[in-house]
């Protein structure tokens, strides 16, 4: 429960200035004549207090021209909230309007956010500040899909009785016009509430913290059914195992692979014991090169050998086949004696020729003939010349045949050492195969089980997720339910609440009003807490200001009841009802109706024109604007 009290209002900027008398409990009247500033002092309260104000926003027609003129102005509040001072500062223009600054008595200061689209997380607005102040809860409201949180600017809309509203709409106009969420009746009957029941606060704050675990519990809901269905996709069973199941499977399998570890690096310690094999092969393996570079070689020199014996053999062919020729031309020689220059060439008979004269008659040199024949003498020569070339190839073909035999031995040596080599190589890889065969399952066998434990791990992290989003949902539901049951049960006490708040309401109101109007018989609030006359029947048009007006003025005298004090700040500012149709008698008896207040723990600040209140409200002036003047001053 807490209370709010205007002490003085400041206005001042590079041109103007304007600072309020002392403004107290109960009754603060400021008159002027036409012009001098009536809603402007309104509107600097309003402005201060976070609340919009359409004269003071420059960017729209009809605008406060001395203020949008001025420079570097600010209003300053000077206020108390449930009997503690602040001072609040608010400046004028679009770039400073969205931040205002707080002061308390020690000195502290404080700027808080207008609006919540542009604050950063963590912070708190002007309005809840303020209504933490007055004892009075932030609440969430909902209206279908929307979300709604009640500001101190709402609650004001049954604070300001202002001049723009029509009466008969009772509650303040809404800054955003067709706004339906924030101007419904829904939210109406929330304003209504929360400024005559404090428990009405903790009901819609339960209401909106319902709706949040709703939204939680469905959000939650949407999420486990969603990667139930996704994990099956992906190929894991959620469903099959539990996860306490699968961490017994998984220490099984790392207590296997250490196990396999631990083999497998005995197995490479065996393996560095044969280390002497492994140079032994290593060497057999250059011997078995080296061998077969040496039979490639001997098969080579073995090839050339056998060529040259070939030659050999052919060349010596030839020869005794020139040797036999030789002979027979020999044999011939002797027996025709056909190379003699005395024996025709062609019949071989004996001529008679004349010495120095050719048997063609050409003259000749004896012995010229020989150039060109061989004589028997030499032909015996050249035969045994031939004859000892062909001893001569003979002993060379020997000599092949020789060579020829031992490369083929060496060969056959040769071949024997490389089969050597080669068994010994094979034995040697046999031994060090058989390590090398076992080591290479042991890391099969670390390959599967690290496959294996990683898709173990998989499918714990996967179901420990999905049991951690099943608990949250579980979680999500109890609370929604816990919560759900307290606020049907609360639901019952709020019943019951809001039926005495209405009747004592109604007991008010009634009064008020049918002391006021003549014609009223009886007046209360329907079931939208707006206010009937004579049961719906009576319609006269000038009864508007009082019905609004004395609206007001119920909820104020409802906080002054010490018994049950209700969240309504004990505050009222009035701005100029005169201007709303209503005749000075009927005013007079709206404003008559004030001093009927239990107590003065409370403060109304009426502007009005000069002299528009009854005679029994004259000693609460506490400022008069005479015509011509006007309330901020040239400096």
């Amino acid at each position: 429960m807490g209370r709010l009290k205007i002490k003085r209002v400041h206005y001042n900027g590079d041109k103007y200035t304007y600072s309020s008398p002392l403004l107290t409990d109960g009754v603060n009247i400021i008159e002027a004549g036409n012009g001098g500033g009536k809603s402007t002092f309104s509107a600097l309260i309003c402005y201060a207090l976070g609340d919009y104000v359409h004269m003071f926003n420059f960017s729209k027609t009809e605008v406060h021209k001395e203020i949008k003129n001025d420079t570097n102005n600010f209003v300053l509040l000077e206020m108390e909230i449930s009997q503690e001072t602040y001072w609040v500062k608010r400046y004028f223009g679009q770039k400073q309007n969205n931040m205002i600054i707080v002061r308390d008595k020690n000195g502290n200061e404080e700027a808080l956010y207008l609006n919540r689209q542009h604050m950063p997380e963590g912070q708190s607005t002007y309005s809840d500040w303020l209504l933490q102040k007055l004892g009075i809860e932030v609440v969430d409201v909902w209206q279908g899909t929307s979300h709604f949180k009640v500001n101190f600017t709402d609650l004001f809309r049954l604070i300001h009785y202002d001049q723009g509203t029509e009466p008969k709409k009772i509650y303040k106009e809404h800054k955003s016009d067709n706004n339906f969420i924030s101007d419904s009746a829904h939210i109406r009957k929330v304003i209504f509430e929360l400024l005559v029941g404090h428990r009405f606060s903790e009901y819609y704050a339960m209401l909106g913290q319902l709706r949040e675990y709703e939204k939680q519990r469905d959000a939650k809901k949407i999420l486990f059914d969603n990667f139930g269905v996704l994990a099956t996709e992906m190929g894991y069973d959620v469903s099959s195992l539990p996860s306490s199941e699968l961490l017994r499977k998984l220490t099984e399998e790392k207590l296997e692979l250490q196990r396999v570890h631990l083999l497998r690096q005995d197995v490479r310690n065996r393996k560095s014991d044969s280390s002497k094999f492994e140079l032994q092969i290593q060497q057999l393996r250059q011997g078995l090169v080296q061998k077969e570079q040496e039979l490639a070689e001997v098969q080579t020199n073995l090839s050339n050998v056998s060529f040259e014996q070939r030659d050999l053999i052919e060349l010596k062919e030839e020869l005794i086949r020139e040797v036999s020729h030789i002979n027979k031309i020999i044999f011939s020689h002797n027996t025709l004696h056909i190379f003699s220059p005395d024996h025709c060439p062609c019949c071989f008979n004996k001529v008679e020729r004349i010495s120095g004269v050719c048997l063609c008659g050409a003259e000749i040199q004896e012995g010229q003939s020989e150039h060109f024949f061989y004589n028997s003498q030499e032909y015996v020569e050249i035969l045994r010349s031939k004859q000892k070339s062909v001893e001569t190839i003979d002993v060379a073909i020997n000599s092949c045949a020789k060579e020829i035999t031992s490369l083929q031995e060496a060969i056959k040596q040769i071949r024997l050492n490389l089969d050597s080599i080669r068994n010994q190589l094979k034995e040697a890889e046999q031994h060090t195969n058989s390590n090398n065969q076992e080591l290479l399952q042991l890391n099969e066998r670390v390959y599967h089980l690290r496959n294996s434990i990683q898709d173990t791990d998989n499918r714990i992290k996967m179901i420990e997720k999905y049991e951690g989003i099943e608990r949250a949902y579980n979680k999500a539901k109890s609370d929604f339910s816990s919560l759900q049951t307290k606020v049907r049960s609360t639901q019952d006490a709020i019943e019951l609440l809001i039926n005495a708040q209405t009747k004592k309401f109604n007991e008010t109101y009634n009064g008020f009003m049918t002391k006021t109007l003549r014609e009223v018989t009886s007046a209360e609030i329907n079931e939208d807490y707006m206010p009937v006359l004579n049961d719906g029947v009576y319609r006269e048009a000038s009864s508007d200001v009082p019905k609004r007006f004395l609206y007001f003025l119920t909820l104020l005298s409802m906080s002054l009841d010490a018994k049950s004090r209700i969240p309504f700040p004990q505050f009222l500012l009035i701005d100029t009802p005169e201007n709303l149709g209503i005749d000075k008698d009927n005013l007079d008896k709206c404003m008559d109706r004030i001093s009927e207040l239990q107590s003065t723990d409370y403060q109304i600040i009426l502007t009005t024109g000069l002299g528009k209140y009854p005679t029994s409200l004259a000693g609460f002036v506490k400022q008069t604007i005479p015509d011509g003047e006007k309330l901020l001053q040239l400096k």
